[in-house]
């Protein structure tokens, strides 16, 4: 992840580097590299965010591991829910499906 972000880094600088240089040589005029300098501003942040989210969370296992554990918690709540709301309106519900 280190060396993605290096790279991205080398990137923008180089960019920078070639914006200011066009721009001082007349190339391109002063609105024309504003936009280029947001463009990368915002791809800077959104790619800073992105890493930020990756790095500081679990790891993709522990993250997959989870997201089941819970879907698994919600499937047994939502079985033991359908259990006593069929007890309830049928007596001789035995957990087999109504449709």
């Amino acid at each position: 992840m280190a060396s993605k972000l290096g790279v991205s880094i080398v990137a923008v600088l180089a960019t920078s580097v070639g914006v200011m240089l066009a721009l001082a040589l007349g190339l391109i005029s002063l609105s024309i590299a504003a936009g280029i300098f947001l463009v990368l501003l915002v791809a800077m942040l959104v790619f800073h965010g992105a890493a930020m989210d990756f790095t500081s969370g679990l790891s993709d296992s522990e993250a997959f591991q989870k997201a089941v554990e819970e879907k698994e918690q919600r499937e047994a709540e939502h079985e033991e829910w359908e259990k006593e709301y069929w007890g309830e309106h049928h007596p001789d519900y035995q957990g087999e499906e109504h449709h």
